[in-house]
This record gives C-alpha cells, sequence and structure tokens, in this order.
C-alpha cells in the first residue's frame, strides 16, 4: 500500500464506522490509534513524538530530515503548530460538562438536585452560599 492512501485509513474509518452508526469514542480512538500507527511506521515518526503530538502538539522541527512542506511551507507551519488537546483543554472541558447534565437531566436527576439546593435558599444570601457550596463541591477534585 503507498503511504498515500494509508493516510486516508483513519478517515476511512471514521467514515464507515459512523454510516454503521458504531458509538462515537471508540470510533474516534481507533481512528487515532491507526492515524498513530501509520505515523511511527510508514513515516518514521518515533512513538514519543507522535504521542507527544496528540496530547501537547505537534512541532514541524520533529519532522524527519529531508521533510519538505513545500510552497505553502508558512502556512502549513502555523496551522500545524497551533497545539494539541491541551490548547482545546476549556472547550474540552466545556463540552464534558454539557454531555454530564444532559446524562443527568434525561432521567431527571438533574431536575432534582436543582430543587433540593433551591429549597434551601430563603433570601439573596443564602442563593449565594447555595452557590458557592456547589460550586465548590462540583470542583472538589481541583483542590
Amino acid at each position: 500500500m503507498e503511504r498515500a492512501h494509508a493516510a486516508f485509513i483513519p478517515l476511512l474509518i471514521i467514515l464507515i464506522r459512523s454510516a454503521w452508526k458504531k458509538p462515537t469514542i471508540p470510533v474516534m480512538l481507533l481512528s487515532s490509534v491507526v492515524a498513530m500507527f501509520n505515523t511511527v511506521v510508514i513515516q518514521h515518526f518515533s512513538f514519543a513524538n507522535a504521542f507527544n503530538a496528540i496530547v501537547n502538539k505537534f512541532d514541524t522541527p520533529v519532522l524527519p530530515k529531508g521533510f519538505n512542506l513545500g510552497p505553502a511551507a508558512k502556512g502549513v507551519t502555523s496551522l500545524l503548530n497551533r497545539g494539541g488537546m491541551e490548547s482545546m483543554m476549556t472547550l474540552l472541558i466545556a463540552f464534558c460538562t454539557l454531555s454530564f447534565a444532559g446524562v443527568l437531566s434525561a432521567p431527571g436527576a438533574l431536575n432534582k438536585i436543582v430543587e433540593s439546593l433551591l429549597k434551601i435558599r430563603k433570601s439573596t444570601g443564602s442563593l449565594i452560599v447555595v452557590t458557592l457550596l456547589a460550586s465548590i463541591l462540583t470542583n472538589i477534585h481541583h483542590l
């Protein structure tokens, strides 16, 4: 298989598995693992550089010697050096929060939690205290 064809395998995995209505997260993980395998085996990147590019960010200096980005080098370099998952952490946290709220609201658990918190509130001051306590309790893992 040519290098150019192997680069489309992760995309094909996503398209085909999505068409078969398979769960999104396993499909994305499988596609990422195949892409990382392609990077290590076909493009001769080290495993450490490939993993680092996924988690932190991709830096063009880790490209193999003699790799030419072509006439669009400045634009491609700018696009590739933006950052990995770390740079999207705020968006990821917001997405996870909304997903969790959706999971809690489907069976009515979120409404029950909000109702029980609102029973405690009698005035503006108690509403502020309840809000602070809810914030502290939901962010306890950061302490």
